[in-house]
């Protein structure tokens, strides 16, 4: 079983996380800043991973050629319906690879954000091979307060800044199968090298097999939903079809969620266990270093 956390859940959610810091909830606010990838720009590739649709995941307030600004309050208004209560809010750069322009330009787009009065952090979605040493040290001096040192909101002497890494496997050859434009060993630098800021590092500890960015939850699921879920596994994925696969995902998911509960928290969880499929899956399973 998961051990137990102070907010009464088996996972260390990220609510939880930022509340036993900070005191309070603090919500994400999704920014698309024009942003592109150089997997889709040609500089490694065109089109983009296998996996990526990021109109998937776009809430309707944020849209490309929208204002920072316009997108924090629209933002807002749109997470006040459901948290009611949120004072501060994370501006969230999520779609594509946000450190993908110069250093000057990202000075510029992040301290944009940062200068909206309840927004008392920054969250970066990016590639591995998106950083490099410059831009990961002027992070570093963001988060130390050295950046902006006139910065200041209630309860938050210095920024909230963290990135988050697309690294999507730890196994080359899963990353060439879709398509990913790098290998591990640049998932492996950018992590190392980011310690010096905060890396959220979507991919358990796990073969994947494909399916990284959720795991799941062996001993939250009946036998019949997992005996479901692996034959479609079988039937919709012919190189994920070898049972013996889908069996050592099953047993090691849970071992990574156990681990990544151990180092940080899981940012989502894909509901209860669904009571038709009997299934249990956490989802976005971030990380921190």
């Amino acid at each position: 079983m998961f051990p137990d956390f102070p907010d009464g859940k088996r996972y260390n959610t990220f609510v939880g996380y930022y509340r036993r810091i900070y005191g309070e909830r603090l919500q994400k606010l999704v920014i698309d800043a024009g942003f592109t990838c150089p997997n889709r720009d040609g500089k490694v590739g065109r089109g983009g991973c296998s996996f990526c649709d990021n109109a998937a995941f776009h809430p309707g307030y944020s849209v490309p050629g929208k204002s920072i600004a316009d997108q924090i309050d629209e933002g807002i208004s749109f997470h006040r319906v459901r948290y009611r209560n949120t004072r501060h809010y994370l501006a969230y750069f999520q779609s594509y690879s946000n450190t993908y322009a110069p250093l000057e330009r990202l000075v510029e787009l992040y301290s944009e954000a940062l200068s909206h009065p309840s927004v008392v952090g920054i969250v970066i979605g990016t590639r591995p091979d998106c950083v490099d040493e410059e831009k990961l040290d002027w992070l570093a001096s963001l988060k130390d307060g050295r950046a902006l040192p006139g910065w200041r909101r209630e309860g938050f002497g210095k920024p909230v800044v963290k990135i988050e890494y697309g690294i999507e496997s730890c196994y080359d050859r899963t990353l060439e199968r879709v398509g990913r434009g790098h290998d591990v060993a640049a998932a492996v630098k950018a992590v190392e090298e980011g310690k010096k800021v905060v890396v959220l590092q979507k991919e358990p500890i796990a073969d994947s097999q494909g399916n990284c960015a959720s795991a799941i939850v062996k001993s939250g699921s009946t036998p019949g939903g997992l005996a479901s879920w692996k034959n479609m596994c079988i039937a919709t994925n012919a190189w994920r079809s070898d049972p013996r696969l889908i069996d050592a995902y099953i047993e090691n998911s849970e071992e990574a969620m156990r681990f990544l509960c151990e180092k940080g928290g899981v940012e989502g969880k894909l509901g209860d266990k669904n009571e038709k499929t009997g299934v249990e899956v956490y989802q976005s399973s971030d990380t921190v270093f």
